[in-house]
């Protein structure tokens, strides 16, 4: 005699749960790991007025590449961006940094032409002859006289003196475990 068993099962797909579960800790962990690396970039760069050594990161004059270092989540995408803010410093610049090279600036007088400033009146020779404009007629001279002087360029060689790589791989090791245990219902 045989005896028959009888078994229901009931299937549930928890497919699209899973992964909205997934995205969510993938977003949160990444922006973890971007603000542990964008804190070691920041860390890396002195504010001082002197070059730093080839090779190591660079140093700030005033701050402003420290203070330019950002981070953002791609939500949909499920990635981060992290480094130097083009609204705060040059991308250029930011760049000549981290991989060296050659950058060019154009030089551009500095005379406040307006009452009571500063403006060129003429040349002696090669040089600009700079007076006060404190009359209109010394104004009206300097801004035509200044719409002839040309600027100049100037090129700077810069060795490598990376920051953002150097931070990523110094927090290689610890970015897995920012998602580790992070997926929950």
């Amino acid at each position: 005699m045989s005896a028959a068993i009888k078994v229901n099962v009931k299937m549930k797909d928890d497919t699209k749960r899973v992964k909205k579960a997934v995205q969510r800790a993938n977003v949160k962990s990444l922006g973890s790991a971007g603000a542990y690396v964008r804190g070691i970039a920041r860390r890396s760069i002195k504010v001082s007025s002197d070059a730093s050594a080839p090779g190591k990161p660079p140093h700030s004059r005033k701050g402003l590449l420290k203070n330019a270092i950002i981070f953002g989540v791609d939500k949909p995408n499920e990635s981060v961006f992290i480094g130097p803010a083009a609204t705060h410093i040059g991308r250029k610049v930011a760049g000549v940094h981290e991989f060296g090279g050659t950058k060019t600036v154009e030089i551009k007088p500095n005379f406040k032409l307006e009452m009571g400033g500063h403006g060129p009146m003429g040349y002696r020779g090669a040089r600009i002859q700079v007076a006060r404009l404190d009359t209109r007629r010394r104004l009206a001279r300097a801004k035509m006289v200044a719409k002839t002087i040309p600027s100049r360029r100037v090129s700077a060689k810069y060795p490598v003196r990376s920051f953002m790589a150097r931070a990523l791989k110094i927090a290689a090791s610890r970015l897995p475990r920012e998602w580790a245990g992070s997926v929950h219902e």
